[in-house]
C-alpha cells in the first residue's frame, strides 16, 4: 500500500469519525432536551401503547426540532465554507 492509499484511507476514517461524533451528538442533544422538557429518561417510543398521543407527538416535536436546527448548522457551514473556498455562495444570493 502506498503513501497516498493510506492517506486516502485516513480521510475516509476521519470523514467516517465525524459522521459518528455529529450523530451522537444530536442523540444526546435530543436525549438531554428531552430530559428538561419532561423530566424523563428516554422519550416514549411511538408504538408505546402505555404512553398518550400527547407524549408522542411531543416527543417527535422535539426530535424533529433539533434534527432541523443541526441540519441548518450543518448546511449553512458547508455553504460558508464553499464561498470561502470558491468565492461564490451555493444557492439564492444575499440580499
Amino acid at each position: 500500500m502506498t503513501q497516498l492509499d493510506h492517506r486516502s484511507k485516513n480521510k475516509r476514517k476521519s470523514k467516517a469519525n465525524t459522521a459518528r461524533t455529529i450523530i451522537n451528538s444530536v442523540i444526546r442533544l435530543e436525549k438531554r432536551v428531552w430530559k428538561v422538557a419532561a423530566h424523563e429518561d428516554d422519550a416514549p417510543k411511538a408504538t408505546d401503547a402505555r404512553r398518550s398521543w400527547r407524549e408522542v407527538l411531543a416527543a417527535a416535536t422535539v426530535q424533529g426540532a433539533v434534527f432541523g436546527g443541526v441540519k441548518a448548522a450543518i448546511d449553512r457551514a458547508g455553504a460558508t465554507g464553499f464561498a470561502k473556498a470558491t468565492g461564490t455562495w451555493p444557492g439564492p444570493k444575499k440580499r
